[in-house]
């Protein structure tokens, strides 16, 4: 259960900020607006939204989601989705916050 509420605070965390800049954006007179690929921005940078980047993972390393990070790394924002896969293993999975690219996917 514990997931579940962490997945949606995170996502209502990234919903937050996107609407945040975008008020901030019209506020400030700016009449053009740019609409990201999924509609979440983080820091004027569009990304994936959540259910996006577990989607993603999920289907790259089947089972079960324990854990997810929105986290900078290497001057990118990626996501790494822990799963416990099938077999038992947890495996960490890396995408690209922006495009949802496969990075890598560890044991751990």
């Amino acid at each position: 259960m514990k997931k579940y509420w962490l997945i949606a605070a995170m996502l209502a965390l990234l919903l937050a900020v996107g609407a945040g800049t975008f008020i901030v954006g019209n506020r400030m007179g700016q009449q053009e607006r740019r609409d990201p690929p999924h509609g979440i921005n983080l820091q004027g940078e569009p990304v994936i939204d959540l259910g996006a980047a577990i989607d993603k993972a999920t289907g790259l390393v089947p089972g079960e989601v324990l854990k997810v990070e929105l986290e900078s790394e290497d001057a990118r924002y990626i996501y790494e989705v822990k799963v416990l896969a099938g077999n038992g293993q947890v495996r960490k999975v890396k995408l690209d916050a922006h495009d949802g690219a496969l990075i890598e996917i560890e044991d751990g």
